[in-house]
């Protein structure tokens, strides 16, 4: 299994010890952890507040770096954003490709 950590803006940039802390506990049960550098934010902060163009590029670029691995994340809301919301976004734009990929990666997350 491919764990990666989805480390939210949130975290990184106000609880940056919090990524480290589920690093050390995924390794400690035996997880090999990768670190996407190119993630970026759920989009959930332009989902919520009526930006929902904006916040496409967002679920298709989390879509694209989490395939085919296990997403680990310390946020609850961003997990949450992802696993309610992620495909009503892709829906809304008629991308069926985002879609598909979007319904493989929301269950791992």
């Amino acid at each position: 299994m491919r764990t990666a950590l989805f480390i939210t803006c949130f975290n990184d940039t106000l609880h940056p010890r919090t990524g480290r802390a589920v690093v050390t506990l995924l390794k400690c049960r035996g997880h090999t952890v990768e670190f996407p550098q190119t993630q970026g934010c759920c989009g959930q902060m332009h989902f919520y507040t009526g930006y929902r163009p904006e916040a496409l590029p967002m679920v298709r670029r989390l879509a694209e770096v989490f395939a085919g691995t296990t997403p680990w994340s310390p946020s609850g809301s961003c997990a949450g954003m992802v696993h309610e919301f992620h495909r009503t976004v892709a829906e809304q734009y008629d991308d069926a490709a985002l879609v598909a990929a979007v319904e493989r990666v929301v269950p791992r997350v």
